[in-house]
């Protein structure tokens, strides 16, 4: 399976109540798809909705940064895009 590609696509969004979802383009009588179930708090569910966004904003940014040389500060921020990244990915 190619991890880069492997989750839910579409935006996905927080009920509010106890669901992370995502539009399902297919769909003829309902329209979202359970990408998630919250089970303790709206800042999980918040969260869990934000992921894809976060992930695509990590990338970005390390790809921005990828040509730089770094050190301290900058190697540290790189250290962790990558990190975050490859757990997104389950690598």
């Amino acid at each position: 399976m190619n991890k880069e590609n492997s989750h839910s696509k579409g935006e996905w969004k927080y009920d509010g109540q106890e669901y992370v979802t995502r539009e399902n383009p297919d769909a003829e009588d309902w329209d979202d798809i359970s990408v998630a179930k919250i089970l303790n708090s709206d800042a999980d569910g918040h969260l869990i909705a934000a992921a894809p966004d976060l992930l695509e904003a990590c990338e970005s940014a390390l790809g921005n940064m990828y040509f730089q040389e770094s050190e301290g500060f900058e190697m540290k921020v790189k250290t962790l895009l990558q990190k975050a990244i490859a757990k997104a990915k389950g690598e």
